[in-house]
């Protein structure tokens, strides 16, 4: 039985029927047939070679070409290519290496043009990566990974040209690693976007293209333009936006000299690169470069921080042009830079503590390296505030942020030198010329905190405004400057000139007002005790300076101090003070000084004797040396009233005045409202007087030798009423060579004084006036000084307690120098040598005033005489013993001092009119018993003198008295012989007996005397008739009033030299 066929044999065989039918069919076609059908099965042979071996070939060659050339892996995912486009499409590719992608892509796109190959270019419609990625990694070494994708192998032959239309790579990731940088920063740009069009490796016609990629801190990176090959050339704008500072420091801060802790860069660039067989050029331009918020901190560069809030500049044209010889030209222009918002601060300080500027603008800058200029256009600082600080070791703040010297450029400079001055001179390029046409800065400030002045001083420069126009680099050219400013909120200085860098010479013209002088008294001496409290400085005029050569300074102005006032913190009142002390026409040159004219308003000098007794005036005044500080005594004791001070014997050799190394000239200087006060504070109560309303001028104020000031000022004291003038002619700075000076001081009440009476000379005063009139002349150091001192109706008031007072009675010498008008009139001439180290003025006056009292009070009589003639020899009247009538010559001596009475109405004189002495008793006796003996002679009228008897007859009388009033003979004593020689009123001729007569009649009146001596009351009455006598002598013409006359028992006569003295007293 035969088997019947299925319905899939079947149909098979339908299918092939026809297939074979067809073949038959073709075998009788033409042979033209046959060419086509070849050709078809070669297309098909080569679409199946195409789809199906390329892949296999493109994977086995790329494998094979990677390992031999990169010694490298290469994987590779699905590969396609299309031979009806020649279109190659390559997925998961990636190059490894160190265990990573190197390169790779998600998906790779190459269309080719095969019609390319019959011509000298190959061309490709498309080249596209998608996803792809670069793994950059600069290893320890500092050598880059993805240098080991370039072929060890070079082809030799030339590289055909290639012409792409259409290149792309979207979603791109680059990843950068360092590894040779500490940290190992890596970075991140994703994604990158690439795009290139109608690019031709053999043709000047560049290729458009784009470039977009951002990081992960979204930092973006734009490029747009063409590029071409033959030659290389390059057209288009690069942008770049929010670039961390973080980036740049983490990436290349090993390379930077500073630290770049914050901020962003932005930034446009246009450029034009062309390099070619002629060399490169570049015509650059940034119509936006953009700083923010940018910190730097200096490291070994600077020991601080900077930090920038925004800068904005805009760059080009640049210009830049090279050749076999290096740079051809370079010329390029900056026409706006503007920073806003800058500071320095010094390690260690606040942020206030530093430069900081507001802003800084730079307009019209550029370059041009062939005429080798750099022109920085005008510059503009807004707002610079600069603090330093001084510390007390006298560093400065900004000076800490220097970084230190490096121990090579320390130790050999001059080893730089040397090489640097090696090179011909030929060699050496020309200098570089740089200009700045204008600066301006303003609101500016500087803040000095200076702690090594004592106090602390704290100065402050604000509202700065300055321009300088033409500076540059030829230092030998001038420069325009002005500059306006104030210190300390007060003070404002205006400047404006020229000045030459060079010679640091210049010209200004220039005005300052308003300058405290208190903010400098951490620069002045210290003076304890003494406050500036206040004091203004002012000054204008032109200066001309050549570097600090002083002697071609000249400075030609006015100037001025006004409201002065240094203080003694003690009493808190001024030692100094004045209103207004101007200089005009000033005129310095050369180590002279010209002052046309000074004024001297309300100036106020206070001396004051403090409660210790010491000067306040000494907290100005170095202390002295030993030597100067040891006084010398004065040995001669001072000459009388009208007497002139013996004068020391001068130098033969007196140096002449040496010549001033600074010559001062000042015309004249004018003085109004002027106080002078003297305060004593060591006496209860305390004393004080003023010199006030001084007035006047002195002209002529100089230094050089042989030239005098003439002075002519007034005033008065205490009130109106009492007038000062000082007038003269006196050489200020040598005084002791040239002095013609008179002073005078009138009608001064004298109980102003009572602080100084009441203490020294126990009595207030009552009522009196001063007025004195004191001249001095100096010629070469001989002092010729005259002071004339008038005391009128001086009257002494109540006594004090004062345990100070002298031991003198100062009443009756003011008493005893008053005239009749109740005036004291001194006249007080010192002569002496300026050279004599013993002398001085004023304690030699003193001592002569001393003397004048010490001699009217110890010597009024003498102190009378020098005055009226004979009234000294009245002090002492000597009587015969025993008697009461004037001795000769006494009544002209009586009459003169009755002279000096009545020009002496204020004195007193006393008398003594006590009883007599023993030898006024003895004297009444003796002429008692004379009287007796001689009674015959009486008698008879002869004469009765007892002398005239010789001395046997006197012994006899004197006998015979004795036996009848002692009832009984004498029995004389033994003489001796030694009382024989001695025997009073015994002549040379006398012998023994003789002189034992004379003995016994002696002794005999001895025995007698007791029997005829007066009563007491005989003797009262012989002390009140010798004192009646005196008074009737001096009361004989009437000048005197009896009640000035005082007879007083008190006292009496006493013997002297065998008279009864009777000494007469002041009161």
């Amino acid at each position: 039985m035969t088997k019947m066929p299925d319905r899939a044999s079947n149909s098979s065989s339908r299918r092939t029927l026809p297939f074979l039918n067809s073949f038959a069919a073709i075998r009788h076609h033409p042979r033209w047939m046959w060419g086509l059908l070849t050709i078809a099965g070669l297309f098909c042979l080569y679409l199946l070679a195409g789809f199906f071996l390329v892949p296999d070939l493109v994977r086995s060659q790329a494998t094979r070409w990677v390992r031999t050339n990169l010694d490298k892996q290469i994987s590779l995912g699905e590969i396609h290519f299309n031979p009806l486009t020649f279109t190659l499409d390559v997925n998961d590719m990636a190059i490894v290496g160190d265990g990573a992608p190197m390169v790779g892509a998600g998906h790779l796109r190459v269309s080719f043009s095969p019609l390319s190959l019959l011509t000298s270019t190959y061309r490709f419609g498309e080249l596209r990566l998608d996803r792809p990625i670069v793994r950059a990694v600069v290893r320890p070494d500092r050598t880059i990974n993805l240098v080991e994708l370039v072929p060890r192998t070079h082809s030799e032959e030339p590289a055909p040209a290639i012409r792409i239309d259409d290149l792309a790579v979207d979603q791109g990731h680059i990843f950068y690693a360092d590894e040779s940088q500490p940290g190992h920063p890596q970075a991140v740009l994703a994604p990158v976007t690439f795009t290139l069009k109608d690019f031709r490796t053999k043709s000047d016609k560049g290729g458009v293209f784009t470039l977009a990629a951002q990081s992960r801190d979204g930092e973006q990176f734009n490029w747009r333009g063409n590029l071409s090959i033959a030659p290389i050339a390059s057209q288009g704008r690069l942008t770049i936006t929010t670039l961390k500072a973080d980036t740049i420091q983490r990436f290349m801060g090993a390379l930077l000299p500073v630290t770049l802790t914050g901020g962003q860069i932005g930034l446009q660039a246009d450029y034009d690169f062309t390099y070619g067989a002629a060399g490169m050029q570049l015509n650059l331009s940034l119509p936006d470069l953009t700083l923010t918020g940018i910190s730097i901190d200096g490291k070994d560069m600077l020991h601080g921080t900077v930090a920038l809030d925004r800068l904005n500049a805009v760059v080009g044209p640049v210009t830049l042009r090279s050749d076999k010889g290096g740079i051809a030209e370079l010329k390029g222009s900056m026409p706006r830079l503007a920073v806003a918002g800058f500071s320095v601060t010094p390690r260690g300080l606040l942020p206030a503590e530093g430069i900081r500027l507001q802003g800084v603008t730079m307009t019209g800058a550029g370059i041009d390296y062939r005429a080798r200029t750099v022109a920085l256009g005008n510059l503009t600082l807004n707002g610079a505030d600069i603090f330093v600080r001084r510390a007390r070791n006298g560093a400065l703040s900004l000076t800490g942020m220097l970084p230190a010297k490096s121990t090579a450029t320390a130790a050999h400079p001059a080893s730089r030198e040397g090489s640097a001055t090696a090179a011909p001179a030929d060699a050496r390029p020309a200098a570089w010329k740089i200009a700045l046409n204008n600066f301006v800065l303003s609101e500016g400030t500087v803040r000095l905190d200076d702690r090594a002045a004592t106090p602390e001083a704290k100065i402050t420069v604000s509202a700065i405004s300055a321009t300088a126009n033409g500076a540059s680099s030829n230092l030998t050219q001038p420069v325009s400057v002005h500059i306006d400013a104030k210190m300390n909120g007060g003070a404002h200085i205006v400047a404006d000139g020229t000045v030459t860098p060079a010679s640091k010479a210049g010209d200004l013209k220039f005005s300052l007002s308003g300058l405290p002088l208190t903010t400098f008294v951490g620069y002045m001496p210290a003076m304890p005790k003494l406050e500036l409290r206040s004091g203004t400085a002012s000054a204008s005029g032109q200066v001309h300076f050549e570097g600090g050569d002083l002697a071609k300074l000249r400075f030609r102005g006015n100037a001025a101090i006004d409201r002065f006032s240094l203080l003694e913190t003690s009493t808190n009142s001024p030692l100094f003070a004045w209103r207004s002390f101007s200089l005009a026409a000033i005129d310095y040159r050369n180590k002279r000084v010209t002052i046309g004219q000074a004024k001297l308003m309300q100036p106020l000098a206070r001396v004051a004797v403090l409660p210790d007794r010491s000067f306040n005036f000494t907290a100005l005044m170095a202390p002295k040396s030993q030597a100067a500080a040891t006084a010398v005594p004065l040995q001669a004791s001072a000459p009388g009233p009208g007497a002139a001070a013996p004068a020391p014997k001068t130098s033969a050799k007196a140096s002449a005045p040496a010549t001033a190394s600074f010559l001062l000239n000042m015309r004249r200087l004018d003085i109004s409202g002027g106080t002078m006060g003297f305060a004593d504070y060591s006496i209860e109560p305390n004393f004080q007087a003023r010199i006030e309303a001084l007035r006047g001028h002195i002209s002529n104020i100089t230094n050089r030798p042989g030239q005098a000031a003439a002075i002519n000022l007034s005033g008065h004291v205490i009130d109106r009423y009492s007038p000062v003038t000082i007038k003269g002619r006196i050489d200020p700075f040598a005084y002791g060579q040239l002095t013609d000076m008179q002073l005078s001081f009138r009608n001064i009440d004298l109980p102003v004084f009572n602080p100084y009476s009441g203490r020294y000379a126990g009595y207030a005063i009552a009522k009196g006036k001063l007025t004195t009139e004191l001249s001095y002349k100096i010629d070469h150091r001989a002092l010729e000084a005259d002071q004339h001192i008038v005391v009128d109706q001086l009257e002494w008031g109540q006594a004090t307690d004062s345990k100070d007072r002298v031991p003198l009675p100062v009443r009756l010498a003011s008493a005893l120098l008053k005239d009749r008008h109740g005036v004291i009139d001194l006249k007080l001439p010192v002569r002496g040598s300026l050279d004599d180290p013993t002398f001085s003025i004023w304690p030699i006056v003193w001592q002569v005033v001393g003397n004048i009292i010490e001699k009217a009070v110890t010597a009024p009589f003498q102190l009378i005489g020098a005055l009226f003639e004979g009234a000294d020899k009245a002090q002492f009247i000597d009587f015969a013993p025993g008697a009461a009538s004037l001795p000769p010559g006494s009544a002209d001596a009586l009459g003169a001092l009755a002279k000096a009475l009545a020009d002496r109405p204020v004195l007193k004189l006393d008398v003594p009119s006590g009883p007599g002495t023993a030898e006024d008793a003895n004297a009444i006796a003796d002429g008692r018993i004379d009287q007796i003996l001689m009674a015959d002679e009486i008698k008879s009228g002869k004469k009765a003198d007892v002398a005239s008897l010789d001395a046997d007859e006197r012994h006899d009388r004197l006998e015979n008295l004795y036996s009848n009033r002692l009832g009984k003979d004498p029995e004389f004593p033994e003489f001796s012989p030694d009382a024989l020689k001695a025997t009073p009123g015994a002549t040379p001729d006398m012998d023994e007996g003789d002189r034992r007569t004379l003995l016994e009649s002696q002794w005999m009146r001895e025995q007698l005397r007791p029997l005829f001596k007066p009563t007491e009351a005989q003797m009262a009455a012989l002390g009140t008739a010798r004192a009646a006598a005196i008074r009737d002598a001096l009361l004989a013409d009437g000048t005197v009033d009896p009640a000035r006359v005082f007879l007083t028992t008190a006292t009496g006569a006493a013997a002297t030299d065998g008279h009864s003295r009777v000494a007469l007293k002041f009161e």
